[in-house]
């Protein structure tokens, strides 16, 4: 019994939990490619484009899927709405991927975050 009590704790031990699992996940999570779109000047370039401050305690910019005709974005696993933020359409971006700078989502009440500006690549 007491090897199935230490097997099972060992399992719980290693499951992600919160915020912290999810920071470089997949496309939208909170901190995805994050560090990476600020050694490349990207999310400097937004911020001052959109004048929104979303990195500094509000929020976090990460790469992921926008649909604009429909006013979304992956963020956190679900399709959440823009919001009315600001769509810049004049950023360089390094792959496929749009920038959206939100805040972490807060499941169940708030299970998607406010957006606070995004840049999606030429054509959208």
């Amino acid at each position: 019994m007491s090897r199935i009590l230490g097997l099972l704790m060992a399992l719980i031990a290693a499951m992600p939990v919160g915020a912290a699992a999810q920071e470089h996940g997949g496309p939208g999570d909170y901190g995805y490619r994050h560090e990476e779109y600020h050694r490349r000047g990207i999310i400097d370039e937004l911020r001052r484009k959109t004048g929104a401050t979303c990195c500094d305690g509000m929020g976090e910019c990460r790469a992921t899927y926008v649909n604009v005709k429909q006013e979304t974005a992956l963020l956190d696993g679900r399709w959440c709405p823009l919001n009315a933020a600001p769509i810049r359409r004049d950023i360089q971006l390094p792959d496929h991927f749009s920038l959206v700078c939100a805040g972490p989502s807060a499941p169940p009440f708030f299970p998607c975050p406010i957006v606070y500006c995004v840049a999606v690549g030429p054509g959208y």
